[in-house]
């Protein structure tokens, strides 16, 4: 388990920084996580607005001098983040302050995340950029977290302020045990139900019926999980979840979690798709991506060596 049962809350300037940290808060407060907020300023992108290469047209005195006064803007504006986080977390009784570092914003979270159990980022539409750990792919800072961070990863694009029920969204062909048991403890910890939604099957796929057996025979407490199978439809309509204008409130407190394992080229899901693609195709308001080979808890006192404890 993760020492210091902290959160690393990835902060910038837009609305969705602003979910994720109430998100942040709220989970913090129902599970007594530390939360460690973290803003970057980006001089990695700052330097490569600029162009690689020599100065032609322009002297380099132009550009030093240009850059120079962009990368004191950025301090700027992270004084202000600073600023307006530390009030509203007082003001939420949330304690912390704001630590800010400076470079490329995704390698700079995905450095310090691991120090910490869970990492919280605000998901928005795509913003594209580059960087070193995408060579000539094109993602936002949220996306390239996704496909490389080893640690569980909340992405908010809507504020949540209640969680009425856990879901692992799995496939029917795959049956990880200690992972369902982090997510079933991650459910208990937050006081509410665990379920598990299968992906669609495809031709050739194993039965809902063999796969609830081969829960049933691994573990009690999974066996006596609820499990339904999404039809295709559902997956773009929030897991399934049915809903008019006025219920959409109850189905934001659905909170889906996803794993996702290691491969040559960075992070992909069952479905051996990325999880920018994945997440393109489905509509929620947070979703949990969590790695299959972490086996220690998100939240403080949960994982599945404390449950088989």
């Amino acid at each position: 388990m993760v020492g210091d049962e902290s959160f690393l809350l990835a902060l910038n300037a837009t609305e969705h920084s602003l979910y994720a940290a109430e998100t942040a808060w709220f989970l913090a407060k129902r599970t007594g996580a530390k939360v460690v907020p973290f803003h970057v300023v980006d001089t990695h992108g700052a330097l490569h607005f600029f162009g690689p290469g020599k100065a032609g047209l322009t002297g380099s005195g132009v550009l030093v001098r240009a850059y120079e006064q962009l990368c004191d803007s950025l301090a700027n504006i992270a004084e202000k983040i600073t600023e307006s986080y530390e009030a509203r977390a007082r003001g939420c009784g949330v304690a912390g302050d704001m630590l800010v570092g400076e470079g490329d914003p995704a390698e700079e979270i995905l450095k310090r995340g691991g120090a910490h159990s869970l990492i919280v980022v605000g998901y928005g539409a795509p913003q594209l950029v580059s960087g070193s750990s995408a060579p000539g792919v094109r993602f936002s800072v949220a996306d390239r977290i996704a496909h490389h961070c080893s640690r569980p990863l909340l992405l908010v694009r809507r504020p949540l302020s209640a969680v009425s029920e856990v879901t692992a969204v799995v496939s029917i062909n795959h049956v990880n045990e200690i992972w369902l048991k982090n997510c079933l403890s991650m459910a208990q910890q937050l006081r509410v139900p665990f379920t598990i939604s299968l992906l669609p099957p495809g031709q050739g796929d194993s039965s809902p019926s063999s796969f609830v057996k081969q829960l049933q025979d691994s573990d009690h407490a999974l066996g006596q999980v609820k499990v339904r199978v999404l039809r295709p439809e559902e997956v773009a309509s929030n897991f399934g979840q049915e809903f008019s204008f006025e219920e959409k409130a109850h189905v934001s407190q659905v909170l889906p979690v996803l794993p996702t394992i290691q491969q040559r080229e960075g992070r992909t899901t069952l479905q051996g798709a990325g999880p920018t693609d994945f997440l393109a195709a489905i509509n929620f308001d947070c979703v949990m991506l969590w790695p299959e080979e972490f086996v220690d808890a998100a939240f403080p006192w949960t994982g599945a060596r404390a449950a088989m404890a």
